[in-house]
């Protein structure tokens, strides 16, 4: 067994308890779809009124100042561009207060009842959801060691915590019915060509 199969729990039934996934994630219980990386349908974001390849590349277009670097991120080929695009461009001066706004954003618009990554964080159904890292995240993940869940650092975890609020979100909209978030924030992105 490798250490990434090591990382999921089951319970008596069969059902995780707890999966933890990697953007590189490949295997018999593929979660990859829980990650930003995530290639599916193109993602519209409505506060920026735009269409993206990956939830990583609307996430980093929100960081920027200049349309410039906004053009370059959402056009980037794949994610790991759109990443390293953000982590170069001039960053807005108050990204620290608004990028977990910026997160929520992102989760609300891909993870709907209409799309089919919202009915498949649905199938998590009470699992614990948790962003195994290799590269000393400690924010959006936690920082695992290479032989198995136990951390090599302490992690907060924020996008398997948002995740898990926006799964709870949407078993109450199914319930109660579908209301749409729009996720605006009052202009507080930088829109595409201004």
């Amino acid at each position: 067994m490798s250490a990434r199969e090591d990382l999921q729990r089951f319970d008596e039934t069969g059902r995780p308890t707890l999966i933890a996934w990697f953007d590189d994630f490949e295997g018999p219980n593929n979660y990859a779809f829980l990650s930003n990386f995530y290639v599916g349908s193109p993602l519209y974001i409505h506060v920026l009124d735009d269409e993206f390849m990956t939830g990583e590349h609307a996430f980093a277009a929100m960081k920027t100042v200049r349309p410039g670097d906004y053009q370059r991120i959402r056009n980037a080929e794949d994610p790991h561009a759109a990443k390293y695009h953000g982590r170069t461009c001039e960053l807005r001066p108050d990204w620290e207060q608004v990028k977990y706004d910026a997160m929520l954003t992102v989760i609300r618009s891909k993870f709907t009842l209409e799309r089919a990554e919202g009915q498949m964080l649905l199938a998590t159904a009470d699992a614990l959801l948790v962003e195994g890292t290799h590269w000393a995240d400690d924010v959006w993940g936690v920082a695992l060691r290479r032989n198995g869940l136990s951390p090599a650092t302490p992690g907060r975890n924020w996008l398997g915590t948002m995740l898990m609020a926006r799964r709870a979100e949407l078993k109450a909209e199914a319930y109660f019915g579908h209301y749409h978030l729009t996720g605006e924030f009052n202009g507080l992105f930088v829109t595409k060509g201004k």
